[in-house]
C-alpha cells in the first residue's frame, strides 16, 4: 500500500500460507505500507506467519517521512523449519508498543528500525527473533537505530539461539545522542551499543537487564542529530580560491575460476599388409578453465592413421588455443545502485537453478532465498529516490546475513558447501555489498 499522507490498518491482515507433509508449505506474505510524509498508523493484528513443515515467515514494512506508530500485534513466526520472517520500520519517530514476532525453529528472523528522530519500544513491547536450539539452527538479528533510542520498563528484546558462526543471535542499537535502557536485551552471542563520540548518552537504568553485557562501540559515521548539525558557518577569504579534485572510487570484484575435466576418447587404428588389424583407445584429459574474467580454453588432440609400410601418416591437429577475455560481471551498469541491484539477481538466478543438495540442504536454500528477497526489495525501495540511505543500509544488512549463512553452510562438518562454490557466492556478496558502500557515500 502506497500513499502520499496518513495510512491507518485498523483491520486485521491474515497471510498465512498453507502445507503438508507430503508437498511442503508456502511463506507468509509480504505486507508493505508505504507513505510520503504522512504518519504510519497500524492497530490490528497482521500475521504473516509461515507454517510447517517448511514455510517462511513473511514480511512486514512500515516506511514514511512522518512517524511510524505501532500497537497492533506483527506475528511473523513459522513453527517448521525455516525462516522467521522480517520486519522494518522506518520513519521521523518510530514507536512500538505491541508484540513483532519473528521467531522460528530453525532460523530466527530479522526486525530493523530506523528513525531519523526517536526510536521508542513502550512498555509491553517486544522484538523477538529467538530460535530453538537445534543443529543448524541460528539466531535472528535486531537492529535499532535513532538519534535517541529508548527501551521502557517492562520491555523485552530477544535475539536468543545458536550463533555459530558468528555473527548470529545479536542486538546492535546505534544512538545518535541518546540510549535509554530499562527493560530486557537478551541475545545469543552479544548486544552491542553505538555512539558516535562519547559513551556517556548510554543509561542503564535500575531493574533493567542487559544479558550478555553489551560492547559499547565508537561508530563516528552515525548520523548527526545535535543542535549543532544544524548550524553552518560559511568563511570567505578574499583572493583565495581553492579547487578540489576527488577521483571516482572503483571497486574491482575477482571472482574465483572454475575448473572442468572432459574426458575425450581417441581411437587409432593400425592396418598392416597381412591380418590382424589393430585397435587401440587412448583417453585424452582436456581441461577448460573458466573465469568471469577470462576465459581460456585449450584443446590439443592428433589422431594418426596408419596403412602398411608405404602408406604415409597424417595428422589432423585442433586450432591453436585462444582467449577471450570479459569484463568483471556487472561493470557496465550505469550505477553502483545498478550494480548491486544485478549482482543480487546474479545470486538469486544461481539459488533458482542450484538443488538443495548442492547449497546444501533445503532449509539453508530457503533462508538464503529470504534474505536476497529482502536485499533485492530495499534496493528496489531506495531505487524511488525514498529514504535511500535507509534503504541502502538495510539491503547492506540482509547481505550480511546472507553471507553468515554461506559461512556456516561451508564450516559444517557433514553436507558442507563446496568450498569453490561457497567463495564464488561469497566474492558475489562482497561486490554487491561494496556497491551498495559507494552507492551510500554519493547520497
Amino acid at each position: 500500500m502506497n500513499a502520499e499522507g496518513l495510512i491507518t490498518l485498523g483491520g486485521n491482515v491474515t497471510g498465512t500460507p498453507e502445507g503438508d507433509l507430503d508437498n511442503g508449505s508456502g511463506d507468509g506474505a509480504d505486507v508493505d505500507l508505504e507513505s510520503d510524509t504522512g504518519n504510519i498508523l497500524v492497530t490490528a493484528l497482521v500475521d504473516v506467519s509461515g507454517v510447517a513443515p517448511d514455510g517462511d515467515g513473511g514480511s512486514f514494512t512500515a516506511a514514511t517521512d512522518g512517524d511510524v506508530i505501532i500497537t497492533g500485534k506483527i506475528a511473523l513466526p513459522t513453527p517448521g523449519a525455516a525462516g522467521g520472517g522480517d520486519a522494518e520500520f522506518d520513519g521521523n519517530n518510530v514507536t512500538v508498543s505491541s508484540v513483532v514476532d519473528a521467531s522460528s525453529a530453525l532460523f530466527g528472523g530479522t526486525v530493523d528500525v530506523s528513525a531519523n528522530g526517536l526510536a521508542k519500544l513502550t512498555a509491553g513491547g517486544v522484538f523477538r527473533v529467538d530460535s530453538d536450539n537445534v543443529p543448524g539452527g541460528i539466531g535472528g538479528e535486531i537492529t535499532i537505530q535513532g538519534c535517541s533510542v529508548e527501551f521502557d520498563a517492562g520491555t523485552t528484546v530477544s535475539a536468543l539461539g545458536p550463533s555459530i558462526p558468528a555473527p548470529a543471535a545479536i542486538t546492535i542499537v546505534q544512538a545518535s545522542s541518546s540510549l535509554i535502557v530499562g527493560g530486557t536485551i537478551v541475545s545469543g552471542a552479544w548486544n552491542e551499543f553505538d555512539y558516535p563520540d562519547s559513551p556517556a548518552i548510554i543509561h542503564i537504568l535500575p531493574g533493567a537487564s542487559v544479558t550478555p553485557q553489551a560492547k559499547q562501540v565508537a561508530q563516528p559515521n552515525l548520523p548527526c542529530c545535535d543542535a549543532v548539525c544544524a548550524t553552518t558557518t560559511t568563511t570567505t577569504v578574499p583572493a583565495t580560491s581553492t579547487t578540489t579534485s576527488t577521483a571516482p572510487l572503483t571497486t574491482t570484484t575477482t571472482l574465483p575460476t572454475t575448473t572442468s575435466t572432459t574426458i575425450v576418447v581417441v581411437t587409432t587404428t593400425t592396418t598392416t599388409p597381412t591380418p590382424p588389424t589393430t585397435t587401440s583407445t587412448t583417453i585424452v584429459v582436456v581441461t577448460t578453465t573458466t573465469s568471469p574474467l577470462a576465459t581460456s580454453t585449450t584443446v590439443a588432440s592428433t589422431r594418426t592413421t596408419s596403412t602398411g609400410p608405404a602408406s604415409p601418416t597424417t595428422t589432423f591437429s585442433a586450432p591453436p588455443s585462444t582467449t577471450t577475455t570479459q569484463p568483471p560481471p556487472c561493470s557496465g551498469e550505469p550505477s553502483s545502485l545498478d550494480g548491486a541491484s544485478c549482482l543480487v539477481g546474479m545470486l538469486s538466478s544461481t539459488l533458482e537453478t542450484s538443488t538443495s543438495a548442492e547449497l546444501p540442504g533445503a532449509r539453508t536454500k530457503r533462508r538464503l532465498t529470504t534474505l536476497l528477497k529482502s536485499a533485492n526489495r530495499s534496493l528496489e525501495a531506495a531505487r524511488s529516490g525514498k529514504r535511500v540511505t535507509a534503504k541502502l543500509r538495510t539491503a547492506h544488512r540482509k547481505l550480511d546475513s546472507f553471507q553468515q549463512v554461506v559461512q556456516q553452510a561451508l564450516q559444517r562438518k557433514r553436507g558442507a558447501l563446496d568450498p569453490h562454490i561457497g567463495q564464488l557466492i561469497l566474492d558475489v556478496v562482497s561486490g554487491a555489498a561494496s556497491e551498495i558502500d559507494v552507492a551510500a557515500a554519493t547520497q
